[in-house]
């Protein structure tokens, strides 16, 4: 592999689960949102 393709790679992979973090974190920030709604019932 040349140096551009190794750093196109490592760039997809980085990006790639900087998303699934960012997906991952706004699902769990709108479940606690939705489970907020039934505390103290």
């Amino acid at each position: 592999m040349t140096i551009i393709q190794k750093y196109i790679a490592k760039t997809i992979v980085a990006y790639t689960l900087m998303v699934t973090l960012i997906i991952v974190g706004v699902n769990f920030f709108i479940s606690l949102v939705g489970e907020l709604q039934d505390i103290g019932v």
